[in-house]
């Protein structure tokens, strides 16, 4: 069965304690304010609390240097400057100057040990640099701090699944959710531990909760789609049909234009024996992408099962013209020849089963052509059947 790639993380950064000075996202607005802090400056140039609203109104422009520039000059009049510290290491950080972040929520740690905030950017910095284990104790200073630390326990969390502590992990998340049941990034993340623990069930619940919250959260919507995907994979893996289609089904709901969803729902109801489904299916895929050599080849099997044999191999040789190395095409090719009665045209086409399916992946393939040939019985069939015994 085919899979679709997982998706990746959602890392959220959060700095709560930056302060806003009643900054909009208004950019006349926000140049007006960076104009009456620069002329405060020429009044008073010893003023860090205008340097820090200055810096804070750069950062809400994005022009992270010179919000660097402010907030460095704030800590340089006061030293004592707990917000300016903090301000600059998130905006340093923002930069990719990690190293510099940490020295700056380092001393503002100094200046005021209880700053749950401080740890808690501190550890987004330290998951930066990939120090995890420093990410986690900072993650645990701030959680230690203030116990009903929301975002503090999502961070945790992700770090713990970056360490492949996936129960930790998951209790983090947990813990995040009973803290904040409307919190849509925990539930997000526990998806995808929970599908990194191979429980598929509740990987769905969690991206379906995260969907309520949000409707909008496109990276939920994908990944609850894969994780539907992948539970009609496992349950089909597992001869488990009937739940494979309906996890299909869900996912198609979620997305219709995916033709690797219609293309396993047609594998399953062929093996059902419903072949008129399977034939919507596999019609369904091929419409999304026209090159898929898989799902032509199949189709054209069904069609034979059907009796549609000129359909068949149609279908077949478009499978064939898409992807030439594509032995279980030319088996089902030969399969439809003997049903139009046309044997030289059936042994060649086994041939090629021969030729293509070398590999220890084909041997079933092989297997079927070489007991294809030898139901024929003529002197041409089981003079084919040497090169069968050769690539064995």
């Amino acid at each position: 069965m085919k899979e679709n790639p997982d998706s990746d993380t959602l890392d959220l950064d959060i700095s709560d304690i930056l302060q806003q000075d009643n900054l909009h996202t208004d950019q006349d607005k926000l140049e007006e304010i960076v104009q009456a802090y620069q002329e405060a400056i020429k009044l008073n140039p010893d003023d860090a609390d205008s340097y820090y609203g200055l810096g804070n109104a750069y950062r809400y422009q994005e022009e992270l240097a010179e919000a660097t520039q402010a907030y460095q000059e704030a800590v340089k009049l006061n030293p004592n400057y707990i917000d300016a510290y903090n301000n600059l290491g998130v905006t340093l950080k923002e930069q990719g100057r990690f190293k510099e972040a940490i020295q700056a929520y380092q001393k503002a740690i100094e200046l005021n040990p209880e700053d749950a905030d401080v740890y808690n950017n501190l550890g987004l910095v330290y998951r930066n640099q990939d120090q995890l284990e420093e990410a986690v104790q900072a993650y645990m200073k701030a959680i230690e701090l203030n116990p009903d630390y929301v975002s503090a326990y999502n961070n945790l969390g992700i770090t713990y699944r970056s360490q492949n502590q996936l129960e930790e992990a998951r209790k983090a998340y947990l813990r995040t959710i009973e803290l904040d049941p409307d919190y849509i990034n925990a539930y997000y993340n526990l998806g995808l531990v929970y599908v990194d623990q191979g429980n598929l069930e509740e990987a769905i619940q969690a991206y379906e909760k995260a969907v309520e919250l949000n409707p909008e959260d496109t990276n939920a919507y994908d990944n609850l789609k894969m994780a539907y995907f992948n539970q009609g994979n496992e349950s089909y893996q597992q001869g488990k049909l009937e739940e494979a289609i309906q996890a299909y089904e869900e996912a198609i709901k979620l997305n219709s234009d995916d033709a690797n969803l219609y293309y396993n729902l047609g594998v399953v109801y062929a093996d059902q024996g419903k072949l008129d489904e399977a034939i919507q299916a596999y019609e369904e895929a091929i419409k999304l992408n026209s090159d898929d050599a898989d799902a032509c080849n199949n189709l054209g099997d069904v069609y034979r099962q059907q009796g549609n044999l000129d359909l068949a191999i149609e279908l077949i040789q478009r499978a064939i013209e898409l992807n030439p190395s594509n032995a279980e095409a030319y088996l089902n090719l030969g399969h439809v020849y003997i049903g139009q009665e046309k044997l030289e045209e059936a042994i060649q086409a086994y041939r090629q089963v021969f030729l293509r399916a070398s590999d220890d992946e084909g041997f079933k393939i092989r297997q079927s052509a070489a007991e294809a040939l030898k139901k024929l019985g003529t002197p041409e069939s089981m003079e084919a059947l040497k090169d069968y015994e050769v690539t064995q």
